[in-house]
């Protein structure tokens, strides 16, 4: 994995983090298996203990109250939340009303200009490009895509 601003998160911003984009992944009330992984890889990424981690998972089926939740995040683990929740909306196929209510509120307290909210589902297009073209380099593609590559 490369560097990323996760890595400056107090523990605390962590697990805040995490628990956003379980909420996130929760939030249409079907939970994927791109879903799961994509919040297993966020963990990693967080170098959340294994411990935590299946305390973490709880929150898939009982998520926190959104308000408590989102009134403890700093700007910063906002806009990681931001950035990364809008991955994990995206793992499912479409942007659920559910996820993106959750995503408006994150990006309430990031102090962001509107227009991030239209390059960040821009950037997703692009990385679900990007890691479609890659598994095509090495001849290892999953099911979906050829129809990733030809958008």
């Amino acid at each position: 994995m490369l560097p990323d601003a996760v890595d400056n998160l107090s523990e605390e911003q962590k697990r805040l983090y995490i628990s956003v984009l379980a909420m996130i992944c929760s939030a249409d009330g079907e939970l994927v298996r791109e879903e799961v992984a994509a919040l297993e890889q966020a963990m990693g990424r967080a170098l959340v203990h294994p411990e935590s981690r299946s305390q973490m998972r709880q929150l898939l089926a009982n998520p926190p109250h959104r308000g408590d939740l989102l009134g403890r995040l700093d700007e910063a683990t906002a806009r990681l939340a931001l950035r990364d929740g809008f991955l994990i909306a995206a793992c499912d196929g479409d942007y659920d009303a559910r996820e993106l209510s959750i995503l408006a509120e994150v990006h309430a307290i990031t102090g962001l200009d509107e227009i991030v909210i239209d390059q960040l589902i821009e950037w997703v297009s692009t990385q679900w490009w990007q890691s479609a073209h890659g598994r095509e380099l090495v001849s290892s593609p999953i099911l979906g895509d050829e129809s990733v590559l030809d958008n």
